[in-house]
């Protein structure tokens, strides 16, 4: 028996190192540091106009981002006023939305910024000859996981672009060449502008999954498994050596 006690701190100080260091891989620094940004071609266009929007992303960390998803959050086709026309790359998915579809680009492994640079992504886009004058506001989202809260989203600075149309005659009976709707244009521009300084950041991480609970560690587990085998080892052990001594005094 006292071999047992002699040996079973060193069986504890064992489970402890491999339990510390099976809890520690999940917990790990999170050194890759996504972004993206989002800029259109034009501010003000007009029915059948196209026009483009270009993504830059990049990642700024040492760590490689994986399982990135980059988004435009600009509806295309269906009832939406702007229609797909082309995009470069193509985009790997479309998202289902209320006024139309959603392009997604998926980047399986992103890269530091020091080993690839920034990527881009550019969509061309028409206006509906049916639409009406509008502003439309647009940007770019990027979402990848993350160790410590399972995922993050990260979402551009908004833009607008201005759809105007020709008004025919202005207040003087003339025939009106655009000058009216690009003053009212500029103006819209400038509202629009004034709304997006006075918005908070939109670079808001999104809401954590929750946290795995002790008894759901799967390092825990395996360290109770370890302990239990060596402890049994240790037992059947001590058992032995007991019952060759005993045999021995019998004899």
């Amino acid at each position: 028996m006292r071999t047992f006690f002699t040996a079973l701190p060193f069986v504890l100080i064992g489970w402890l190192s491999l339990a510390s260091v099976q809890a520690g891989e999940p917990l790990q620094a999170e050194n890759s540091e996504p972004y993206l940004s989002i800029v259109a071609s034009q501010k003000e266009v007009r029915p059948k106009d196209e026009f483009s929007y270009t993504i830059t992303f990049g990642n700024r960390g040492p760590r490689m981002a994986e399982n990135v998803r980059i988004t435009l959050n600009t509806a295309l086709g269906g009832r939406a006023p702007l229609t797909y026309v082309t995009a470069d790359p193509q985009p790997s998915n479309w998202l289902s939305s209320e006024f139309g579809s959603l392009p997604e680009y998926f980047i399986p492994e992103l890269e530091s910024f020091e080993a690839t640079g920034e990527g881009k992504l550019t969509m061309t886009v028409a206006v509906r000859e049916s639409a009406i004058a509008q502003t439309i506001t647009s940007t770019a989202s990027l979402e990848a996981p993350k160790r410590e809260s399972g995922k993050r989203l990260i979402v551009s600075e908004p833009i607008s672009v201005v759809i105007v149309k020709s008004t025919g005659k202005n207040e003087g009976g003339l025939e009106n060449g655009g000058g009216e709707a690009t003053e009212a244009t500029k103006a819209s521009i400038e509202n629009a502008n004034r709304e997006n300084e006075m918005k908070p950041s939109p670079v808001q991480p999104t809401t954590s999954p929750p946290k795995r609970g002790l008894l759901q560690s799967e390092s825990l587990w395996t360290s109770i498994a370890f302990l239990g085998a060596a402890t049994l080892l240790l037992f059947g052990f001590v058992t032995g050596r007991l019952s060759k001594r005993d045999k021995k005094k019998l004899q």
